[in-house]
């Protein structure tokens, strides 16, 4: 466990706060499309978004809505909307997160090594950016993978496929931090993520789920991958999880012996 002091992030539901900006942004795009709010409260809006979303995915969150999008298509107007709304309208961290990027980096275990972070979004580079610098923590990160990243890497056609579940944006933060799976820890809050971890057919990073983020209590479920050499199906769950960003603090401390 000495040799665990890279910590790499989703943002999305992890650092900032999802399901609240979910609903932001639909509210935004109601107001653009002269669409009448449904909802008389955020709870409301909670329960028919996740009825949607387990009958159809985000597509039909849109239809039900009676919202203009087409998720196959990355050049309908929406994106280009979804965009704007990101930079116009930041969103909230999760309480005492800027606090815990700030600390981490102060931390050192036993042999003196000190924590070193990442981020790993499916955002573009311009929200990531912008979100991380509104708060004074994007300093604190050494890369920032975002969709931007898989397209310069592999072309427009092929972002979709790279982003996670697949595990090639982990991979690529192995690479460039130069360490192994067993060396770094993944936190997030969806079963994407967690597929994600599985970086080779037998090894995988270490995970952290955020239960307080957009899958919540689902994280405990864990997942199940095929595995292409065996044909077996791999059972994969979260090594820990946090009810709130200051547990992993606590888990850094207790788990991989980092003190201030």
């Amino acid at each position: 466990m000495d040799n665990v002091n890279k910590i790499l992030f989703d943002v999305d539901g992890t650092i900032t706060k999802t399901m609240e900006r979910q609903e932001q942004w639909f509210k935004y795009w109601a107001k653009k499309n002269n669409v009448v709010w449904p909802h008389q409260s955020f709870d409301e809006f909670l329960i028919s978004y996740n009825a949607s979303l387990a009958l159809g995915g985000a597509q039909k969150i849109y239809d039900d809505l009676g919202l203009p999008c087409n998720m196959e298509d990355r050049n309908h107007f929406v994106w280009k909307a979804f965009e704007d709304f990101n930079v116009e309208n930041s969103p909230e961290l999760y309480p005492q997160m800027e606090m815990v990027i700030k600390t981490l980096v102060k931390m050192k275990n036993s042999f003196g090594k000190e924590i070193r972070l990442g981020i790993n979004t499916s955002n573009s580079a311009k929200t990531v950016y912008s979100d991380l610098k509104k708060y004074g923590i994007f300093d604190y990160f050494d890369f920032l993978i975002t969709a931007d990243t898989l397209k310069y890497i592999a072309g427009e056609r092929k972002v979709e496929d790279l982003k996670k579940p697949n595990n090639f944006s982990v991979g690529l933060a192995l690479k460039l931090w130069g360490c192994y799976p067993e060396e770094m820890i993944f936190v997030g809050d969806t079963l994407d993520d967690l597929k994600s971890s599985l970086v080779t057919n037998k090894k995988r990073v270490i995970t952290v789920g955020a239960l307080y983020g957009y899958e919540g209590e689902k994280l405990k479920r864990g997942a199940e991958l095929g595995d292409i050499v065996d044909e077996e199906k791999i059972k994969l769950t979260f090594d820990h999880f946090i009810q709130k960003p200051t547990d992993l603090l606590k888990l850094v401390k207790s788990e991989y012996g980092f003190r201030f």
